[in-house]
């Protein structure tokens, strides 16, 4: 069960008050390798619950804002406007206790207005591996305090500008916690995540 005693006390009540209180088979294998601090690459069929884990994760490992720094915590890229729209629907859902700031980025919005919104300050960033690049090229993602990077339906992340951003972002810090999320296992991606991480558990579920 997501409990006080596996979870941050304030999220497991906001998930109990939400009837999400029974883990999916993948997220029970998932979530313990996940909170080791290792990097983990969850392969797993669609409606398995692997979104949810995520954003599960990163409120507890976040907890809540940070009042003296305005510089992200932590990245999640996607493939698609979308998809960071329903992402950062969830963090809001699942972890209105905690104030923390999550801000979407995507090539359907003004790059000046999004770079100015991240600078005023974020505790997440939400975006699309296109955007997230432009971003961190021209100076407005700063990553120096990011300690997780979670690219989520990254087998759909399948356009070549969209996949060099993405990698852009997973080699600027070496050191955060890298975590990925798909339904298959595609060679160029694969290539990838071996290229960025050292320490990756692989669980298929």
């Amino acid at each position: 069960m997501f409990t006080s005693k596996k979870l941050y006390s304030p999220l497991a009540e906001k998930l109990s008050q939400l009837e999400i209180t029974e883990p999916t088979a993948m997220q029970r294998l998932a979530l313990p390798k996940i909170k080791s601090g290792s990097d983990v690459f969850v392969i797993s069929p669609k409606e398995t619950g692997k979104s949810t884990l995520a954003v599960i994760y990163l409120l507890h490992k976040l907890k809540t804002e940070l009042e003296d720094e305005d510089i992200p915590r932590a990245i999640v890229v996607v493939p698609t406007k979308e998809k960071v729209l329903i992402f950062k629907e969830l963090l809001d859902k699942f972890g209105k206790y905690s104030h923390l700031r999550v801000l979407c980025a995507y090539t359907d919005d003004d790059l000046e207005k999004q770079r100015n919104e991240i600078y005023k300050g974020a505790d997440i960033v939400v975006g699309t591996g296109k955007r997230l690049g432009e971003l961190y090229t021209g100076t407005g993602l700063n990553l120096k305090l990011v300690n997780t990077i979670v690219v989520d339906d990254f087998d759909e992340i399948n356009k070549q500008d969209a996949l060099t951003q993405t990698e852009r972002i997973l080699v600027a810090n070496p050191k955060v916690q890298k975590l990925f999320f798909a339904t298959t296992q595609p060679a160029l991606m694969k290539k990838i995540i071996e290229k960025v991480s050292t320490n990756l558990l692989t669980i298929n579920g």
